[in-house]
């Protein structure tokens, strides 16, 4: 739940407040200014910070009570005159996943295992109704599981087939090539040498 301070421009030119001074005087009342340094003992410095107290602004009708000095009127004037409040229920933080903005709802499964907490949130996202453009999906724990898993099999499905494929190319490329290269190799030096052959038949037995 977000407070908003709306404030009517007319009103506030009558009396010679601006937006900026309204916000100014907004700020230092409720979240305070500071105003030095108390040093205490050991050197310990502790900010000084001056605004209302508690009871004063703990509200919308104590910001609204929250006193701003008009020039033109020569006194204090409370913000009610010049502005009113507004509670708006908004997006705390805006996320975005894939380029789409996103509204996180988190938990923590707490005691409960995980699988059984799955099974509940996902039944009941089955049954909202939601707008057209729309999506509802569970996220967090579950799903990073999930996205491990499947880029561990992946990962394992390329390891297997392509150490099938590479075993399948040495074995009936690469081997028979290799062995058949050396035999012509063989065969090729083989007959560059036919002196030994023939001192090697002359000293065979006739």
């Amino acid at each position: 739940m977000d407070r908003f301070v709306i404030c009517s421009f007319w009103r506030a030119r009558e009396l010679g407040l601006s937006p900026s001074a309204i916000s100014r005087e907004l700020i230092q009342s409720l979240d305070g200014v500071t105003a030095g340094i108390f040093r205490g003992a050991g050197d310990e410095k502790t900010p000084i910070r001056v605004r209302y107290a508690r009871e004063y602004r703990d509200s919308r009708e104590d910001a609204e009570a929250v006193l701003a000095f008009s020039e033109r009127a020569g006194t204090t004037v409370p913000l009610r005159a010049v502005a009113e409040g507004r509670e708006t229920v908004v997006q705390g933080l805006i996320t975005r996943e894939n380029l789409e903005p996103t509204l996180d709802i988190l938990a923590l499964h707490g005691d409960r295992p995980l699988s059984f907490v799955t099974r509940d949130v996902e039944r009941a996202i089955g049954g909202i109704e939601v707008p057209a453009g729309y999506t509802v999906t569970l996220a967090g724990e579950e799903r990073d599981m999930a996205e491990a898993r499947g880029e561990l099999i992946g990962a394992l499905a390329v390891a297997v087939i392509g150490g099938m494929t590479a075993a399948t190319f040495l074995t009936l490329i690469v081997i028979p090539v290799f062995y058949s290269a050396m035999d012509d190799v063989v065969a090729f030096i083989a007959r560059l040498r036919p002196g030994r052959e023939t001192a090697h038949s002359s000293e065979s037995p006739p």
